[in-house]
């Protein structure tokens, strides 16, 4: 092997391009090696990278977690002992991987193996350094690679574990039988073992571990699932989503990656610590309803008695597709009929509860005239997200503003899954002594859909019929949001407040109807993101005029209404243009 050349970028990879290049160069941040088969770090390898590492057994046998597949179910792997194979791929430091899988007229397997050691070294001294200034590094050594494996044969008579890749790993196989079928778990466990409590020693460790499992005759056929839980509703409906998509192994401290060869069968299966799959993008249908034109349904826009004949229609063009799916379901294989018939009612059920929606706003005036100024202020905000707006930052004094009382021209438009959402919840947050009121009814779709405009439209309906209802004490905290991410926190944040200002501009030209007090939004996100007192805020204001280019110390950086930066990139002389005047 030649000498090891110790790196500090990471290697360049000039052949990988696009999504498959982004993939493969996370896989080599997190599982390496990143700087070549050859490399040496500088630190220690267990810091470098965070999967695909074997510890040496009885490094964490404590926080080994439950076994993940008992003797009860189809799958299992022995009895929950310290060092059992699956048992030790469950401990926060893993000392084993292991797949399961099932195999038919089959009686010999083969296990290609690979893995990685690193050693400590000391890097020579360059230029004018001093032999003393050598430094510590962790030279890469291989035990066997993917594209250069090692491979093993393994037949149920053989022994239960056999040493490989020089005795720095043991290969434990079991077979189960399964009618005329065998039930395959082949684990791949560190040799070494440390005794007492402590790190372990790098070179204790292997990296980069994996295998792959071949048969040499017979097939690898679809892994079976208990029996038990196909009575399990959920799973039932799973099987009916993804009815023709298959698997064929279970990973155990890692996922499970195979090659299928024809339907029903796989040619192979193998570790895999950065499972990819290309997920198709969901494309909403685009439907020719008139009614989905959020300016038609807004405040004058068309007719109640019209737009509740629309909103009639649009509900019968979703009874016409239930309609279709229950003959299709006649269709389906006897194992999925159940699920079919749980879906089906769920999509009877919904139907009715977004009619009793259509019905509301029929009969309720204050419930309409909500849904009118909720539909109106969406509008306005959608306008004033675009770029020349609030969508972008912009100079102090640039911004041409449009007129406060315009109404929007038909350009949003709801997608349909967000107009029969609102339908769906509106009798439920309208009425107290609504059966669904006690329900939460989740708003499921991809990022980027429109699932933010949908509860924004509900928000904003819920802060109009509280003060058509009473207009004094109307006002308060009416919606609380809670986000999970702080970048999405920020994001979302600006986007609900866009909103606030077009209800708050409402609000001032119907005060007599929606009350004299503001229309506000508040963030509470903890004091090391954002001043949370009028004292502490006062200081990071009056700190930000005093710098040459201050540092935003507030959430917002521009604007949610016109796009007016709050804190410019350079303060004038005199501390000017800093906040909103």
């Amino acid at each position: 092997m030649s000498e090891p050349v110790e790196s500090e970028e990471v290697v360049d990879h000039p052949d990988l391009g696009g999504r498959e290049g982004i993939v493969e160069y996370l896989r080599l941040q997190v599982e390496g090696p990143r700087h070549g088969p050859e490399e040496l770090l500088r630190d220690p390898p267990t810091r470098e990278y965070l999967v695909g590492v074997l510890y040496p057994q009885n490094t964490d046998t404590a926080s080994s977690l439950q076994q993940e597949i008992d003797d009860s179910r189809v799958g299992s792997v022995g009895e929950d002992t310290p060092d059992d194979p699956i048992t030790l791929a469950n401990q926060r430091m893993p000392a084993s991987v292991g797949l399961s899988f099932f195999v038919r007229d089959a009686r010999e397997l083969q296990v290609d193996l690979w893995a990685a050691a690193y050693e400590e070294v000391k890097t020579e001294a360059s230029g004018d350094e001093s032999p003393k200034s050598r430094r510590k590094g962790w030279a890469r050594s291989v035990l066997a690679s993917s594209d250069d494996p090692l491979t093993e044969t393994i037949v149920p008579s053989a022994p239960l574990e056999t040493t490989v890749l020089g005795g720095r790993a043991i290969l434990h196989a079991k077979w189960r039988e399964v009618g005329d079928s065998h039930l395959v778990t082949v684990s791949l466990l560190n040799a070494r073992k440390l005794s007492g409590e402590g790190s372990p020693p790098v070179s204790d460790c292997l990296f980069q571990v994996g295998f792959c499992c071949r048969v040499v005759s017979g097939v690898i056929g679809e892994y079976p699932r208990a029996p038990q839980l196909r009575e399990d509703p959920e799973l039932q409906e799973l099987d009916l989503l993804y009815d023709g998509v298959r698997g064929y192994a279970v990973g155990h401290g890692c996922a499970a990656d195979w090659t299928e060869s024809e339907p029903g069968q796989a040619s192979e299966v193998r570790t895999s610590f950065l499972p990819a799959f290309e997920l198709p993008a969901i494309v909403p249908r685009e439907l020719d309803f008139d009614v989905l034109d959020a300016s038609r349904l807004a405040e004058g826009g068309a007719a109640r008695d019209i737009v509740i004949e629309e909103l009639r229609q649009f509900l019968s063009g979703y009874d016409q597709w239930r309609l279709e799916k229950s003959d299709s379901a006649q269709l389906l294989p006897a194992r999925l009929r159940s699920a079919a018939d749980l879906v089906l009612e769920k999509t009877r059920v919904a139907s009715s509860r977004m009619a009793a929606g259509v019905e509301l706003l029929a009969n309720d005036d204050a419930a309409w005239r909500a849904f009118r100024l909720a539909n109106l202020a969406i509008g306005m905000q959608f306008r004033h997200s675009q770029a020349d707006l609030g969508g972008a930052r912009h100079l102090r004094d640039t911004i041409t503003m449009p007129p406060d009382d315009f109404v929007p021209e038909s350009k949003f438009r709801w997608r349909p899954f967000q107009l029969a959402f609102q339908l769906l919840v509106l009798p439920s947050l309208t009425n107290t002594d609504d059966d669904w009121r006690e329900i939460v009814d989740l708003l499921w779709f991809p990022t980027g859909g429109g699932k933010t405009e949908a509860y924004l439209a509900l928000a904003a309906y819920e802060a109009f019929l509280r003060r058509l209802r009473d207009p004094d004490r109307g006002a308060g905290t009416a919606i609380i949001t809670r986000y999970t991410l702080r970048l999405l926190t920020a994001q979302q944040f600006q986007r609900a407040a866009a909103l606030l200002c077009a209800c708050e501009l409402i609000r001032r030209r119907h005060e007599g109807q929606l009350g004299s007090q503001r229309m506000t939004i508040g963030l509470w996100i903890g004091s090391d993101a954002v001043p949370n007192t009028f004292v502490k805020a006062h200081e990071a204001f009056e700190e930000m005029r005093s710098q040459d280019k201050p540092e935003n110390r507030f959430q917002l950086e521009r604007c949610p209404w016109c796009g007016t930066e709050i804190v410019p990139t350079e303060l004038d002389d005199d501390g000017e243009g800093c906040g909103i005047r």
